[in-house]
This record gives structure tokens, C-alpha cells and sequence, in this order.
């Protein structure tokens, strides 16, 4: 698999959970924001 084909899978199944979860744009962001500081990005 592609690296920019499993970066595209990760957002959409990020994207698939906050749906689900109902979060807001706020709320998405902070998820998003807490992702990159664990994955060191």
C-alpha cells in the first residue's frame, strides 16, 4: 500500500469517528491536534 494511500485511509476513518462521535469543528480540531503531539508530527 501506498504511503498516500494509507494516509488517506487514516483521515477518512478519522473522519468516519467524528461524524459518528458528532464532534464539532472544535472538538475535531482538539482530537487532531492530540494525534499529531503522540504521533510526533
Amino acid at each position: 500500500m501506498s504511503d498516500h494511500k494509507a494516509k488517506s485511509e487514516v483521515v477518512a476513518q478519522l473522519v468516519r469517528l467524528a461524524r459518528k462521535e458528532r464532534l464539532s469543528y472544535d472538538e475535531f480540531a482538539y482530537v487532531c491536534q492530540q494525534a499529531r503531539k503522540k504521533l510526533k508530527l
